[in-house]
């Protein structure tokens, strides 16, 4: 089981300080193991599917291993500065979007969220086409701001001026318009593709 790799990883590995962490995936949540490759930087292992745990407890600590030494050669951190205040962060603000299904665990995880309707919101911070992160109370404790002006900030972002919200019936009417062939003949059927 998961216990078992994160309690051989504490045993032989103590500085990677294994824990078990979940996420949200698909309206259901996938669990994996948290270990640190760096000061304040970890990464997260999820087991695939046909990982038989039970019986691969080695197996899957070699593939965390190689994962922690993967991330320590290739890290981009080196080539870009974590903004740590407020002041550097506020532009690069912008706002994620998950089912009200997932609001549950965002909270557990002490993400600053806010619901409108039947989805959560929450503020996440930019900083490459490859790299962002999401707001925690922690960081707003940090910065000495109120969830109130993150929120403005992220809903202000240069990006979500660009977005348009759309409904799936016309995003999908919109793509049959534009490639026909994708329709087959019998009335109300799609063609294989």
């Amino acid at each position: 089981m998961i216990k078992k790799i994160v309690n051989f990883l504490k045993d032989a590995y103590p500085e990677l300080k294994p824990v078990i962490v979940s996420k949200a995936v698909n309206g259901g949540e996938a669990t994996g193991i948290s270990v640190k490759f760096r000061e304040n930087t970890s990464i997260v292992w999820y087991p695939d599917n046909q990982d038989n745990l039970e019986t691969k407890v080695e197996e899957s600590v070699n593939k965390i291993l190689s994962l922690v030494e993967m991330a320590r050669d290739n890290c981009p951190l080196d080539q870009i500065s974590i903004p740590m205040r407020y002041e550097d962060v506020k532009d690069k603000l912008s706002i994620g979007v998950m089912n009200i299904s997932n609001a549950k665990t965002l909270k557990a995880h002490d993400i600053v969220t806010h619901i409108v309707e039947d989805l959560v919101l929450y503020p996440v911070v930019v900083l490459n086409e490859e790299m962002s992160f999401k707001v925690f109370k922690k960081h707003i404790k940090d910065w000495g701001v109120s969830e109130a002006q993150i929120f403005d900030a992220a809903l202000h972002s240069p990006e979500l001026e660009k977005a348009e919200l759309h409904r799936f019936s016309d995003i999908c009417c919109g793509w049959f318009e534009k490639s026909p062939d994708l329709l087959d003949e019998k009335p109300g059927s799609f063609a294989n593709v």
